[in-house]
């Protein structure tokens, strides 16, 4: 029970900080004005949250557990319709949270929140290219970090753009991520 009521207050709390980031930017919201919202006091917000970086740090948490659920229910296969139908997912999940997701990539966002969603796609590419029986080695993952962080790059660039767009965007950066990786390990069996 008491989990429940902790996990409830929580919702509060990020739910009005949120809410309080339409209004104004993240670094101009003060515990006072998210407790009024909320409905809490200021002692139960200094229970759950040392401070508003922990709060948005917990954010990017939550997001990242999101990510990690959409991909992951989406396995990858040779079949280019699961990969198309995750970065869908994908898309339409960072459209749906654009605000969350620009918060958490700004300056005052939370820093873990790139390097955990980064680490985790990286390992379900690495998985994807083990299932393709692709031999890892370090060419291949710096390939994959390079294709990677044009994907990053691509979501970060077209975050106000239409859903269409983002969509478009990651597919193509997947498509590329595959020619290249699929390319490099046809060249070396020539050698």
């Amino acid at each position: 029970m008491k989990y429940k009521c902790t996990e409830v207050t929580r919702n509060k709390i990020k739910r009005a900080f949120l809410e309080l980031t339409n209004i104004k930017p993240a670094n101009k919201i003060f515990v006072k004005e998210i407790i009024q919202v909320a409905g809490i006091s200021r002692a139960c917000f200094y229970v759950h949250y040392e401070n508003i970086a922990a709060l948005i740090h917990e954010i990017g948490n939550d997001t990242v557990k999101s990510i990690m659920e959409i991909t992951e229910e989406k396995k990858y296969t040779a079949d280019m319709s699961r990969e198309i139908a995750c970065n869908r997912a994908l898309a339409q999940y960072v459209q749906e949270n654009k605000k969350t997701v620009s918060i958490l990539m700004s300056e005052y966002g939370d820093p873990d929140f790139l390097k955990e969603w980064h680490i985790h796609v990286k390992k379900q590419v690495l998985l994807r290219l083990e299932k393709d029986h692709i031999p890892i080695n370090h060419d291949i993952e710096d390939m994959v970090e390079f294709a990677m962080n044009r994907v990053f790059d691509t979501i970060l660039q077209n975050l106000d753009d239409p859903f269409d767009e983002v969509f478009k965007a990651l597919n193509i950066m997947d498509k590329f991520m595959l020619c290249l990786v699929v390319s490099t390990h046809y060249s070396r069996l020539k050698l």
